[in-house]
């Protein structure tokens, strides 16, 4: 996990030069984005703008992901389908990362963090971080880009109480390794 200002560079996965494939716009809305079982768990809203915390940078134009009900879960998520975006031209040597900048609120009822950064298989390393009340970035590779690949951001949310938790997802970028 990287604070904000570190610069990153792809030898910290894999090596060689890193170009960038993808970066979130969630300027006028969802970006294409969408959440766990479409609404039924968590909503996804866009354009949110002024989120901070206590002691955070202030952040425009970001994507805020709401639990929506307090069904026993382990985690709720967001994704993005990525084919459309680096299917195309992908082929099955490529590797990538992604970075993410996040913020869970010290006023959720529990920690949340980010548990997972995926494409669509179980197979990705996960990232965990259960830090709140200031914008952090994650970083991860990425490797079972598939033709049907979704990006995942997962948020671990422990409590099954806590229908009201929320964090928020800003700057996300996908590079590709050459």
């Amino acid at each position: 996990m990287l604070g904000l200002g570190n610069s990153l560079s792809s030898s910290s996965f894999i090596g060689g030069a890193a170009v960038l494939v993808y970066e979130s716009d969630f300027s006028s809305g969802l970006d294409g984005w969408f959440s766990s079982s479409l609404g039924t768990v968590a909503v996804v809203a866009g354009d949110q703008d002024n989120v901070s915390d206590d002691n955070s940078v202030v952040r425009n134009d970001v994507l805020k992901l709401s639990r929506t009900t307090d069904t026993d879960i382990a985690a709720f998520w967001a994704a993005k389908n990525l084919y459309s975006i680096i299917g195309n031209a992908h082929s099955t040597s490529d590797k990538y990362f992604a970075t993410v900048e996040y913020l869970s609120p010290s006023s959720n009822s529990s920690s949340i963090g980010i548990d997972k950064v995926r494409f669509g298989t179980a197979s990705d390393t996960s990232v965990t971080s259960d830090e709140t009340g200031s914008w952090l970035q994650v970083e991860t590779a990425l490797t079972s880009f598939t033709l049907n690949s979704f990006l995942y951001i997962f948020a671990d949310d422990p409590l099954a109480s806590d229908d009201d938790d929320v964090f928020y997802i800003s700057k996300v970028k996908v590079y590709k390794i050459s």
